[in-house]
């Protein structure tokens, strides 16, 4: 079963989806795709990203794209249970879905593992910066929204968290260089 998880528009027709490809039998075993399409819908590029898909090599389901100012793509995910502290991937390809690297951030600055990471946005500032925002559920505690910083080739910069406990669902940057995050409390 294909799950679409994102898309993103392609200058001049055409666009790419992401998502997760499972089946029934074993729904524990999750592998990605991407799939880049031309401005008639027909298939360019047609990639399974693998269940081992990921700079830690942990299975994760990529849940957002964007396409940078090189016109590569950058992909961030899901990732939960008793991973190594840091384990939040996020990972930039080229145009035929090939990967050029693959980091694992941490949304926590004291180090301790956490349980799950549910990222729900992902935008590039307009000087190359990457800023991912995510809910992370560290150690049993409420969910927090963190947003990590990094810079073009995914080397965090900063790392943010909010206080008030609740979960974003989808984020976007302003025109003014901020960002919008909505979510419940």
């Amino acid at each position: 079963q294909l799950i679409p998880r994102d898309v993103v528009a392609l200058s001049g027709g055409g666009a790419v989806f992401i998502g997760e490809l499972n089946y029934y039998l074993d729904v524990m075993v999750h592998y990605s795709f991407f799939i880049r399409v031309d401005g008639s819908g027909q298939p360019v590029v047609a990639k399974i990203l693998g269940r081992d898909t990921g700079p830690d090599g942990f299975a994760h389901r990529w849940n957002h794209i964007i396409r940078t100012q090189d016109g590569a793509f950058v992909l961030t995910g899901e990732s939960e249970g008793t991973m190594p502290t840091g384990s939040i991937p996020l990972m930039k390809l080229d145009a035929d879905a090939n990967e050029i690297w693959g980091k694992r951030l941490s949304a926590d600055a004291n180090g301790a593992p956490y349980q799950r990471s549910m990222p729900n946005g992902l935008v590039e500032d307009t000087n190359g910066d990457l800023v991912v925002f995510t809910n992370v559920q560290a150690n049993g505690d409420p969910s927090y929204q963190w947003m990590i910083r990094t810079d073009a080739s995914g080397d965090p910069i900063a790392t943010y968290r909010y206080e008030m406990p609740w979960a974003g669902y989808s984020a976007c940057a302003t025109s003014d260089g901020g960002y919008v995050v909505g979510g419940s409390s």
